[in-house]
């Protein structure tokens, strides 16, 4: 069970806590705001010291790391899109062409013993260089 000085103290450490958060939430949008000023071509404000140059540049870098992130991650993606419509437009080209093939009707004029049309061999007896025994 807590006593009152103990509860006193986690009191006092969840609040030093928060405060430390808001400040940094703070300085955070105060960098931010000063940063849309000086892209807005707005003068600088004559209280910015050096240490608020110096965040500010930190928190651009940190901003353009960002900005590359996402571009790198949107191109993969493109990429990643790209080779699965091209994997199925190949499968459904393939498709087709199977499809074009079975429509196609094979015919063979085997009634006639007329073989040479089919296989045409280079020697005229059908048989490729005579490696055929008889």
């Amino acid at each position: 069970m807590l006593n009152q000085e103990s509860f006193l103290k986690q009191r006092i450490q969840k609040g030093q806590e928060q405060l430390k958060k808001q400040r940094n939430e703070n300085r955070k949008k105060e960098l931010t705001y000063l940063m849309f000023e000086c892209l807005n071509a707005a003068p600088i404000i004559d209280n910015v010291g050096m240490n608020d140059l110096n965040d500010l540049s930190w928190m651009i870098g940190q901003n353009l790391k960002q900005i590359e992130r996402r571009l790198d991650e949107t191109q993969a993606e493109e990429v990643v899109e790209n080779r699965a419509e091209n994997v199925i437009g190949r499968e459904q080209g393939m498709e087709n062409n199977v499809d074009a093939m079975q429509s196609q009707h094979w015919s063979l004029d085997f009634t006639n013993n007329n073989f040479g049309d089919v296989l045409p061999f280079e020697n005229g007896n059908n048989v490729p260089h005579g490696l055929w025994p008889y």
